[in-house]
C-alpha cells in the first residue's frame, strides 16, 4: 500500500500481517517531504505495532526473563517470562517463532526450551503476544562454554 500522511509529521503504512518481519523499530527510507515547510524531527526509522488485533485492553508488557542467558549444551529447561496483561491466549515468540506457552497468571508465562537445537552462541529476541497486542522485546542470550 501507498504510503499515507495522517499529519505533518508522520508517515503511515498499513501493511497485512504477513509482510510485517516483526514487530519493533525498523530503519526504512522516508519518503520526500511533501511540499511546504519542512516539519522538524522527520526520521528513518519506523515503529512497528499492531493495531485493531481484537481483544481489547492494552498490550502486554514483558518485564524479565527467567533466566535470561544458558550456557550451550546444558540441560532443557522452562524460560519464565515476567510481566503484566498476560491473557489465557497468551502465546511466547522465541526468535520469531510461537512457542508451546504456559499461562501460568497474568503476570508469567512459560515455555520450554530445547537445548539440543542450539549450537552456536547468540542473543535473540522474546516477546509476547496476546489479542491485545505485542509486547517490546526482551533479548535473551546462548552462551559459549567458558574454557
Amino acid at each position: 500500500m501507498e504510503p499515507g500522511f495522517s499529519n505533518a509529521g508522520a508517515v503511515r503504512e498499513v501493511v497485512a500481517r504477513e509482510g510485517v518481519a516483526r514487530v519493533g523499530e525498523i530503519p526504512t527510507e522516508v519518503p520526500p517531504h511533501p511540499p511546504g515547510p519542512v516539519t522538524p524531527g522527520w526520521s528513518n526509522v519506523v515503529a512497528v505495532r499492531e493495531e485493531g488485533a481484537g481483544g481489547g485492553g492494552a498490550a502486554p508488557v514483558l518485564s524479565s526473563l527467567n533466566p535470561g542467558t544458558a550456557v550451550l549444551g546444558s540441560a532443557n529447561f522452562t524460560l519464565s517470562c515476567i510481566g503484566e496483561g498476560f491473557t489465557p491466549d497468551a502465546v511466547i515468540v522465541f526468535n520469531g517463532f510461537d512457542e508451546p506457552t504456559t499461562v501460568v497468571s497474568e503476570t508469567e508465562v512459560t515455555t520450554g526450551v530445547d537445548m539440543s537445537v542450539w549450537a552456536a552462541p547468540a542473543t535473540l529476541p522474546v516477546l509476547v503476544r496476546t489479542a491485545a497486542g505485542v509486547s517490546a522485546p526482551l533479548m535473551f542470550e546462548f552462551t559459549a562454554v567458558a574454557r
